[in-house]
């Protein structure tokens, strides 16, 4: 399997300013974040108006998505080069490590998104560290909603091993749903995490 950037560099390093602008004119990139976002709400099956976190926010291309849909929020991520972007579109972004601490009051948001976040946290780490970061990043996530709260991540796990990682660490605070659209076809495999207080 090819190495992706995830497996070598921390996003805050890889999105230069450079490369967020690639990123963001990227009609591909651009089609396939919305699509997974709208599979995302179809999933999470929550009426607006409610209050979300977009965790790993990027450039804004999800949370344009959830603003469409009549939905307010509120995003962060890592990359100050991304979030640029985003602030230019007048979209509510903040620059934060989930795995650290979201810079938002207990129980504040209604539910939260992840597109395309977790495996930075996945890839190129030991398993240690996996865990540790995992568990942190769960626990803020967890602490962030609302107590009926729902988060839903889609990610892209390397191998079967790091899929069963997420689980155990998303199952110490969320009862988990696990979602594989197109299970067969590896091009079009999308794992999607359903994650209920």
């Amino acid at each position: 399997m090819a190495l992706l950037p995830e497996d070598f560099i921390l996003p805050e390093e890889y999105y230069t300013e450079e490369v967020a602008k690639q990123y963001e004119q990227n009609t591909r990139i651009q089609k396939v974040q919305r699509e997974m976002t709208i599979r995302a709400l179809d999933l999470l099956k929550i009426p607006p108006p409610a209050l979300f976190l977009d965790i790993g926010c990027g450039t804004g291309i999800s949370m344009q998505v959830l603003k469409e849909k009549g939905f307010e929020g509120m995003g962060i991520d890592v990359a100050e080069s991304m979030l640029a972007i985003a602030r230019q579109k007048g979209l509510n972004v903040f620059k934060a490590d989930f795995t650290n601490q979201i810079p938002f009051d207990s129980n504040f948001f209604d539910f939260a998104i992840s597109i395309s976040t977790l495996q930075w946290i996945f890839h190129g780490f030991k398993p240690a560290i996996i865990l540790e970061k995992g568990k942190k990043a769960i626990a803020e996530i967890y602490r962030i909603l609302k107590p009926h709260g729902v988060v839903i991540i889609q990610f892209y796990p390397k191998n079967e091993e790091q899929l069963t990682l997420a689980g155990k660490i998303l199952k110490k605070k969320f009862h988990v749903t696990k979602i594989i659209d197109d299970p067969n076809i590896p091009k079009r495999k999308k794992i999607f995490l359903l994650c209920s207080k």
